[in-house]
């Protein structure tokens, strides 16, 4: 949950995603990993099995709207940002599933407390977190899903939406900046800069890191599918 790289981005826009595979310049698709491990429900015991069905099905309403994402790369999105745990939240006022401040909850509809934000359920949510997606595409991907063309992008709009449109190598913040000094982690590599390409390493890593709950995100989300 990052608050300064959010607003640095929605100002400058007021001015003009267990064997991981990523790539910087092709489809990063975390549906293509090692097999599933079957086992007890113990770390998504909060989540519902309709959440992972409306998940599954936010990523193929995207993909019919032409973006190149699946159940997956939305699950991977969640965990990175708050361990897929609605009640995560930061001292900063940010929380919930994908770390919404309070400008976005509102502009979203929702006028609760961040109390109240994070006492929702999974299911309660996400259609505010489809909205959000959903308006950061029109608003700086022209309206074209085609620009959630891998998970990286699809967590940028947590991070930066007004960078959509940029390429890979695209510089986001620099050492000595606000938004790179707070998020330095993003900077897998320590190349002194954030670029857009670092949104699927960074993906990489925190998926890495909690192989177990990831493993049992996956397996959920296919069990809703029917084919476990």
């Amino acid at each position: 949950m990052r608050p300064t790289p959010k607003q640095l981005a929605l100002g400058l826009a007021g001015l003009v995603g267990l064997g991981l595979i990523f790539s910087s310049r092709s489809t990063s698709k975390l549906s293509s990993q090692k097999p599933i491990v079957k086992g007890p429900v113990k770390l998504t015991s909060h989540l519902s099995d309709t959440f992972f069905s409306s998940v599954d099905q936010m990523a193929e309403d995207f993909r019919a709207r032409g973006a190149n994402l699946t159940g997956e790369d939305f699950l991977g999105v969640f965990l990175s940002e708050s361990g897929v745990k609605p009640s995560s939240r930061n001292v900063q006022g940010y929380g919930g599933l994908n770390g919404m401040g309070a400008s976005e909850r509102r502009n979203l509809g929702f006028t609760g407390t961040l109390d109240d934000w994070t006492s929702l359920s999974a299911d309660q949510q996400l259609p505010y977190v489809r909205k959000f997606f959903e308006g950061n595409v029109r608003s700086f991907g022209g309206g074209s899903y085609s620009v959630l063309s891998d998970a990286g992008r699809l967590y940028l709009m947590n991070f930066t939406p007004a960078y959509l449109k940029k390429p890979d190598d695209f510089v986001i913040f620099r050492r000595g900046v606000p938004g790179y000094d707070q998020n330095t982690v993003i900077d897998t590599q320590k190349k002194g800069y954030i670029e857009v390409a670092d949104m699927n390493r960074f993906l990489q890593q925190s998926l890495s890191r909690s192989p177990a709950l990831w493993n049992e995100l996956r397996m959920r989300l296919e069990q809703t599918r029917g084919n476990v």
